[in-house]
């Protein structure tokens, strides 16, 4: 499901780059791929369903995935399915959400879930990651 002003070109929010202040802050500071915390960045996805064209993808970051999952698991009467997880870089969840923001899901209370593919969570970690990198600002996928 859009939301409204959403583009349709599936393309990531890069119009309105940040200052470097706010992509440093968006990337928890760091600089340097080296760089990164004890916190695991983590993509996890509802079992897929026929009503869906396909499932939101949760972005978010915790120490002990296993345990994070439990957690959520336990308000549903349904397992989650974790797609990937990266160690080490938690740091990167408020760029990745940036990224993303104009697929937020609409559906539900939830922040950190998007209306994308998996090769589009995907490639947004791999924009977040390279602009955390870099001092220059990310450059537009599309």
């Amino acid at each position: 499901m859009k939301r409204a002003g959403q583009r349709a070109s599936g393309g990531f929010n890069t119009a309105e780059r940040p200052a470097e202040t706010e992509r440093l802050a968006e990337c928890g500071g760091a600089t340097s791929s080296v760089e990164s915390d004890g916190d695991q960045l983590y993509l996890l996805q509802y079992p897929w369903d026929q009503s869906w064209d396909h499932s939101p993808i949760k972005v978010g970051r915790a120490r002990d995935v296993a345990a994070r999952v439990r957690s959520l698991e336990s308000g549903h009467n349904f397992r989650l399915q974790v797609l990937t997880i990266f160690p080490g870089q938690g740091r990167l969840e408020r760029r990745v959400h940036a990224l993303l923001s104009e697929h937020r899901a609409a559906d539900g209370r939830g922040q950190e879930w998007f209306t994308v593919t998996m090769q589009q969570a995907l490639a947004a970690v791999a924009l977040a990651t390279a602009s955390c990198v870099h001092s220059g600002p990310p450059a537009d996928p599309a």
